[in-house]
């Protein structure tokens, strides 16, 4: 399971960085690291009933 979810993280980059033209390599990874922000932190989990990272952790 682990190798599936480190394939699909690999294709979203992907697919991140297919979607812009970067002048240079800091824009690129700029780019990137924002996007594992969003995905890692507001992108809701349906393994969390569909709450971001952030509400899951955050005691009711």
């Amino acid at each position: 399971m682990a190798i599936l979810n480190e394939q699909l993280i690999v294709l979203s980059v992907q697919r991140v960085l297919d979607l812009y033209l970067f002048n240079n390599l800091a824009q690129a990874r700029k780019a990137t690291e924002e996007w594992l922000m969003l995905y890692n932190t507001k992108r809701p989990y349906k393994a969390s009933n569909d709450m971001t990272p952030i509400e899951y952790k955050t005691p009711k």
